[in-house]
Parts: C-alpha cells; sequence; structure tokens
C-alpha cells in the first residue's frame, strides 16, 4: 500500500471552525488503509463519498495534521511554527495529542490512536508537565474520550500524576508535585481521574512500603470501601451506592 497509495484520488479535508479553517488534501488509500470512519464514508452513496470532499468543522486543525503525518510516516512531531507565539510551546503540544487522540476516537483510527498514547506517555516522562497542564489534558481525555476504550491513554495520565506524588518511591526520577499542586488535584471536578490517581498510589506505596501498609475494609450497607492507612494518613477508593469514590484526609498528599 505504501508504494501505491499516491495513485489514489487526493481527498479534500476541511478541518476546523470559520475562524481557524484549514484544508487538507490527503490520499484516499491511506484514509482507507487507517480509518474506519473513512471507508465507510468514502464508499456511501451521501455526498462527501461521492464528491470526495469532507468537513470536519467541529474538529482541531492542529490534531488533523497530526493525523496526515502519522497516514504518510507513521510517526509525527511537532512542526517547529506550529505553537508560534506561545509561552510554552511544549504544553500546548500536549493538549493538541490530547485532541488528536479524541480526532482518532472519532476517526476509528486504532493504529494512530495506539501511537498517540506511545507517543503521550514518552513525552510526559521527559517533558514533566504542570499539574496545570496535566489536568487539562485529562480533562480532554476523560470528558470526551469513548467511555469503552479509553482505558490505555487514562492509565497513562493516572500513572505519571501517582508517580510525581513523591511519597515513597525514591526510584521514580521525575520532579514531585508541590503542595499546591497536589491541592489542585483533589479540588478538580475530574473525579474520575481523582479515584483512578488514588488507586495508583495505593499500589504503588504497597509495592515500596509492603510491610508499613494495613489494609481494612469498610462495607456499610450503601458498598465497600477499601483503603491503605500509613500512619495517620489516610486515602480511600471504592464504590458507595455503585459510584466510584475517593477521598483523603488530604494529610497524606501534604509533601
Amino acid at each position: 500500500m505504501a508504494a501505491t497509495y499516491y495513485k489514489s484520488q487526493a481527498i479534500v479535508i476541511t478541518v476546523g471552525s470559520i475562524t481557524q479553517q484549514q484544508s487538507f488534501t490527503v490520499h484516499e488509500d491511506l484514509l482507507l488503509r487507517e480509518s474506519e470512519y473513512f471507508r465507510i464514508a468514502l464508499k456511501s452513496q451521501f455526498i462527501e463519498g461521492q464528491s470526495k470532499t469532507f468537513c470536519l468543522a467541529e474538529d482541531d486543525p492542529q490534531a488533523f495534521d497530526i493525523f496526515v503525518q502519522y497516514l504518510y510516516t507513521r510517526s509525527y512531531t511537532m512542526p517547529e511554527k506550529l505553537f508560534e507565539g506561545y509561552s510554552n510551546p511544549e504544553e500546548m503540544w500536549l493538549e493538541t495529542q490530547a485532541k488528536a487522540y479524541l480526532l482518532g476516537d472519532k476517526l476509528i483510527a486504532m493504529g494512530f490512536r495506539t501511537e498517540i498514547i506511545r507517543c503521550l506517555d514518552d513525552q510526559l516522562h521527559k517533558k514533566a508537565p504542570s499539574m496545570h497542564v496535566l489536568l487539562r489534558v485529562a480533562e480532554e481525555i476523560y470528558q470526551n474520550a469513548s467511555a469503552t476504550d479509553a482505558e490505555a491513554i487514562k492509565d497513562v495520565l493516572s500513572d505519571h500524576c501517582a508517580a510525581r506524588m513523591g511519597q515513597a518511591w525514591d526510584l521514580v526520577t521525575l520532579p514531585v508535585w508541590t503542595r499546591d499542586d497536589k491541592t489542585a488535584l483533589v479540588d478538580t471536578g475530574l473525579s474520575e481521574f481523582i479515584v483512578d490517581v488514588f488507586e495508583k498510589v495505593v499500589s504503588l506505596l504497597s509495592f515500596f512500603w509492603p510491610v508499613c501498609l494495613r489494609r481494612y475494609s469498610w462495607e456499610p450497607h450503601t458498598g465497600r470501601t477499601t483503603g491503605t492507612k500509613i500512619g495517620t494518613h489516610r486515602v480511600c477508593v471504592g464504590r458507595v451506592r455503585g459510584h466510584r469514590t475517593a477521598y483523603s484526609d488530604m494529610a497524606a498528599f501534604q509533601a
């Protein structure tokens, strides 16, 4: 396919709202190979399938640029001019990759999503973004990704956040979160993300301090809660009335 795609028809795809709209020209065979969305659309009797032109007005042009890079090279990089004028382009780049993952979700491009997860994981460890940026990326994913198959990218985000709590795992070389960072995490409205992070913290503590942990369980009529107690500090994760919940006495996260 890679040697013959250039013989296929050029498809024009317009991406973004009117104020930021960009047009891309992509070979049809590449779209057919990588995206179930385009496989269905290009073979349909709808106007787009017949005219070979598409408009993705609700999507991000920068995210689609990443998709086009992937189609032709099976990888992608941050274009040097993409974030000119931004004070921290590398952090903006992380947010754009989250949007690219959501685009892959929409286009049903499984290989592209896998590459996003691999690159995002690598860059989180290399760049160690601020809590503010990590929460914005988590918000994009947790609020908008497909509920059925987003566990891999959610694991990447929650693993990274938990690894930087810096309480017991000296082997982790990433900069640890500050007191304000931890407060921002607890105060955020991303309840599912908080639960995932707390579960990973408990798992890490179980690995590094196996003899210092005292596990307990609580089974009231409303549900079951399991947790870990470390001295006077407590982190609890569990299910109450069928809903995942998390809470902390905050002292556990005040490094």
